[in-house]
């Protein structure tokens, strides 16, 4: 029995240092986010950067309650932010601007908030620390002497002087109404009722239902409304004189944005837009005309397209357009072919293909063109990687000329290194095919029973055909075979 009461009297202090133990963990899980909140702190403290100082402090605290950087800090970053924005705010009385005043107190408010909402978390979180209760200090500091926060930096926090400031932000905020309020007034004897109007929605933001604002905003926006629809309807009036339709109707459009069916000018919005569609119209109709008459085709299609567009069904616009560009169509197909033609016979035949697309681009099957394109287009030279291919599957299929190894019976198992063109040659129109030089670099291993394994390093230029076979893949021959 003594063995068991002895043993049990000991189990409460073992699990009170198994929680610790656990929450010392919990603890340095949080630390990573929470610390870097707590440095950059210290930081902004160091650059009298108050506001993010104290943000960062309350986040540290936020995300671990035991951060005892944070809480070190916290205190000098509250007593800081709070000095910083008073003296803002005795400036701004001193410069009688009440908005800014009341901005400020309503910093000062939400920081205070801040704090108290820290200061209840220590309380709780430190409640036996605080209290002097000496059971499980000695374990907890014990396990947790590099992270447990300082006793006197706990009371500091705790012992915050945070004043209420409610009053002075509501006095603010109603000086900073009638502020507002007295310059709306102002404003609307000045007959400027878009700025009145502002001051009075100002003076509300401050002040919900402060006096009559509300009806004088709505009033003087009206009356703004209106003052702007008459001023636009007046330039509308104004450019329809100087013949200036397309102008004309957007200030109609304007003064219909200010005051919604204002006067007729709906009406004579769609009159000069109509007649600004006409006279655009007309323009363009006459400029594909003129085209016309240079054989420019192209330009002429694209007015008539443009008239068109302006007011549809306009004259025989449509009709023209259509003429017209079948004639570019025509103009454009034949250009190109010629210059194709020209180009195949001088063996340009990858300039030729080009040429010869276009023509089929607007004319489709235009005269020959599809017959020549693919005949360009089978005697187009190969692309450098292509004569690279076709070089190895050449020489990985009949071996290396004897004259390389320097051996009758030839060499196989090639092994290349490198293959670099030195020369295309002229296309051969009977037997179809590209000549070209060829440097060939690489080892082949010889065919001679003699020098069996013996493996032989070349460097030499081959003289190669290189035609397409029946799938349009390009193949090599060495000109003289392996005799070359």
């Amino acid at each position: 029995m003594q063995v068991f009461s002895k043993t049990s009297s000991k189990t409460p202090s073992i699990v009170r240092t198994i929680i610790l133990i656990l929450s010392l963990l919990l603890l340095c899980s949080c630390a990573s986010t929470s610390q870097k909140s707590a440095q950059l702190a210290q930081q902004n403290l160091a650059n009298d950067n108050f506001d993010a100082a104290f943000n960062q402090s309350y986040d540290a605290l936020k995300e671990d309650i035991k951060n005892k950087d944070a809480i070190a800090i916290f205190p000098l970053s509250y007593e800081k932010v709070v000095q910083f924005h008073k003296d803002k705010i005795e400036q701004a009385k001193q410069d009688n601007s009440w908005a800014t005043v009341a901005d400020e107190y309503d910093r000062v408010v939400e920081v205070n908030d801040d704090a108290k909402e820290i200061v209840d978390l220590i309380q709780h979180n430190y409640k036996d620390k605080l209290s002097n209760d000496k059971k499980d200090i000695a374990v907890f500091s014990a396990l947790t002497s590099a992270f447990s926060a300082k006793k006197e930096d706990l009371k500091i926090i705790t012992n915050l002087d945070i004043h209420n400031f409610s009053d002075e932000k509501n006095d603010a905020h109603e000086k900073a109404s009638s502020q507002f309020y007295e310059e709306g007034q102002k404003l609307a004897q000045e007959n400027n009722y878009r700025d009145a109007s502002s001051k009075f929605g100002r003076a509300l933001s401050y002040a919900a239902g402060y006096k009559d604002a509300q009806a004088l905003k709505e009033k003087y926006t009206k009356l703004a409304d209106e003052a702007d629809a008459k001023k636009y309807y007046e330039e509308g009036q104004k450019l329809v004189q100087e013949n200036n339709y397309r102008d004309a109707s957007s200030k109609f459009s304007r003064a219909l944005l200010s005051v919604a069916g204002y006067k007729d000018a709906q009406a004579l919005k769609e009159k000069y837009t109509k007649l600004a569609d006409e006279a655009d119209a007309k323009k363009y109709y006459e400029e594909g005309q003129k085209l016309v008459q240079e054989n420019n085709y192209r330009d002429a299609s694209s007015k008539f397209s443009r008239a068109l567009s302006s007011v549809a069904g306009y004259k025989d616009a449509q009709a023209l357009k259509e003429k017209y560009t079948k004639l570019a169509d025509e103009v454009d197909a034949k250009k190109y072919y010629e210059e194709g033609k020209r180009l195949m016979s001088q063996k340009e035949y990858s300039l030729a293909y080009d040429q010869l697309v276009k023509a089929n681009e607007y004319i489709y099957s235009y005269k020959d063109v599809l017959t020549l394109i693919e005949e360009s287009k089978n005697k187009m030279p190969p692309s450098e990687q292509e004569i690279i291919k076709a070089v190895e599957r050449c020489l990985s299929r009949d071996g290396v000329p004897v004259s390389w190894v320097g051996n009758l019976l030839g060499g196989g198992k090639t092994s290349l290194s490198a293959i670099s063109i030195q020369r295309i040659g002229i296309f051969n129109e009977s037997q179809q095919y590209w000549p070209m030089i060829v440097r060939v670099q690489g080892s082949s291993l010889l065919n001679d029973p003699f020098n069996k394994g013996k493996r032989v390093s070349f460097d030499r230029n081959g003289d190669f055909r290189l035609t397409r076979d029946d799938y349009g893949d390009w193949q090599a021959f060495l000109k003289g075979g392996m005799f070359q």
